[in-house]
């Protein structure tokens, strides 16, 4: 199955985070229609490696792999067949669930997790999983504070997705 393994990290993507000190960022993953939150592998190595290589060790980042709306070992992941809304609500349930538990996957390209709060948010969705995080942006975007889950929006990313 496609993976996204053919992703090309570029230094371009530095644009991306903007200014790299003083701030934990909370980056939220999203596979597309069939995919797995192993589909995201090649994009967080990507984040990991370009905040190991203009970070310092100054910036956190926490990648986020959306895992609630796959369905495991399936070939068919029947679970994203439930619609946009009910997908993107379950994405946001878990997106403030690790705002909640400051818990990710990555942190400086090492694996390693210092624990602080979270000050940014971006979203990377492949295919299907960018019309996804989009519509999971909007439900946790707070219109008075313009804020996140009180986290400041930074990006977002989308590969190959329809909208």
């Amino acid at each position: 199955p496609f993976c996204c393994n053919s992703f090309a990290c570029s230094a371009d993507l530095v644009v991306w985070f903007g200014n790299l000190e003083d701030m934990h960022h909370l980056v939220v993953l999203h596979h597309g229609l069939n995919g797995s939150s192993r589909c995201c592998t090649a994009v967080g190595e990507a984040v990991c490696k370009i905040v190991e290589q203009q970070g310092e060790g100054k910036v956190h980042v926490t990648l986020l792999p959306i895992t609630s709306n796959e369905a495991g070992f399936v070939f068919v992941n029947k679970v994203c067949y439930d619609g946009i809304d009910t997908c993107a609500r379950r994405a946001g349930e878990e997106v403030t669930a690790a705002i909640q538990s400051q818990q990710g996957a990555c942190s400086n390209g090492t694996g390693s997790f210092e624990k602080g709060p979270f000050t940014h948010i971006s979203f990377a969705g492949i295919s299907m999983g960018g019309v996804v995080l989009r519509a999971t942006a909007a439900r946790l975007f707070c219109k008075e504070t313009s804020t996140m889950s009180n986290l400041i929006p930074s990006n977002f990313m989308s590969f190959a997705s329809p909208h």
